[in-house]
């Protein structure tokens, strides 16, 4: 978020909007049928679709930034999962 706002957005102001965010909107518990995708899963709970995938990235970058949602929760984004949701995603961007 820092990154895309910069210069409006300091780094220090960004750790503020977190913790903000973290104490005061938890993501969604949701129940997704055995057949769900990944994305659904593991994304969904938090972000929309459209947010997901207006930028595609490289392998490289989703696995940076799947690994930083596994770091917020990972009862939502699994550390174990994250290799083939960052597959899933290059794949389906």
């Amino acid at each position: 978020m820092v990154e895309l706002a910069q210069p409006k957005i300091s780094t220090g102001e960004g750790s503020q909007i977190l913790s903000y965010l973290a104490k005061n909107f938890n993501p969604k518990r949701i129940e997704t049928p055995a057949s769900a995708s990944l994305v659904e899963k593991h994304c969904l709970p938090c972000h929309a679709a459209t947010e997901i995938y207006k930028t595609p990235h490289s392998l490289i970058a989703w696995k940076v930034i799947i690994k930083k949602m596994s770091e917020l929760d990972e009862n939502i984004v699994p550390p174990d999962k994250m290799n083939k949701i960052a597959e899933y995603l290059m794949k389906n961007q």
